[in-house]
């Protein structure tokens, strides 16, 4: 495929590729991957350096934590599990509690957790969910105290959402990309909103803040101020 870009033509043989879906990439990929996996399938001493890196990298391990209120958040990663498990305690000691833990999400660990932004007197969690390794996520509420997820606020297709909380914590401004399979994969920033979900209300009536650009080269976020005065909703402009 060829594109005139400032006056230039510019070939593109590999455009063919960018369509995951159809067979054509699908039988190509299974082409190179049998083919690969002819020549890293005969090195010697693959097994010892497989696992000599297992060693390396199979580490127990917590990062550092993040303050909302009284409590403090962190991950702790296991050297025994696929995926780190999202914790928290109180910030003055007690027992570190389990908030989320993705290898219990599903029978083959195909569930992560992605974003996840508790509010700022650290009661309430919003945080997203991916399935089958995909961009597209969900995103939850859960009451901190007691690990119970809110059967309202799900929304769905929140792959660019990254919450940002009001001071009191009852809502946040996210995001948001219409879950609607008719749209081609590249064309879906330019549908991005940026809009505000109040606790417990249905995400559906959810207020639009900034409408899309209808661009696809360009992306949405926002962020609220602490203290809830500023919001700053911006536009990045990409290109592919």
């Amino acid at each position: 495929m060829n594109e005139v870009l400032h006056g230039t033509a510019v070939a593109d043989p590999y455009r063919w590729l960018e369509d995951g879906a159809s067979p054509g990439v699908q039988a190509w990929v299974a082409r190179q991957h049998a083919l690969a996996r002819g020549y890293l399938d005969a090195f010697e001493g693959r097994g010892v350096l497989a696992q000599r890196l297992d060693r390396l990298f199979s580490l127990d391990s917590v990062s550092p934590p993040h303050r909302a209120g009284d409590r403090l958040f962190f991950r702790r990663h296991h050297a025994d599990r696929e995926q780190a498990v999202l914790c928290w305690s109180e910030a003055g000691g007690g027992d570190e509690q389990v908030l989320i833990d993705p290898n219990a999400l599903s029978a083959g660990g195909t569930v992560s957790l992605g974003a996840w932004v508790p509010s700022y007197d650290g009661r309430t969690l919003a945080f997203a969910l991916h399935e089958n390794g995909a961009d597209r996520a969900t995103l939850h509420v859960m009451d901190v105290a007691s690990g119970t997820l809110s059967p309202v606020d799900r929304i769905e297709d929140a792959r660019y959402a990254s919450p940002s909380w009001t001071p009191e914590g009852d809502g946040f401004y996210y995001t948001w990309l219409p879950p609607d399979p008719s749209i081609p994969e590249d064309q879906r920033p330019g549908f991005a909103e940026v809009r505000f979900h109040a606790v417990g209300c249905d995400p559906s009536r959810d207020p639009v803040v900034r409408e899309r650009t209808g661009n696809p080269e360009t992306f949405h976020s926002v962020w609220l101020s602490r203290d809830g005065h500023w919001l700053v909703a911006s536009v990045s402009t990409f290109s592919g």
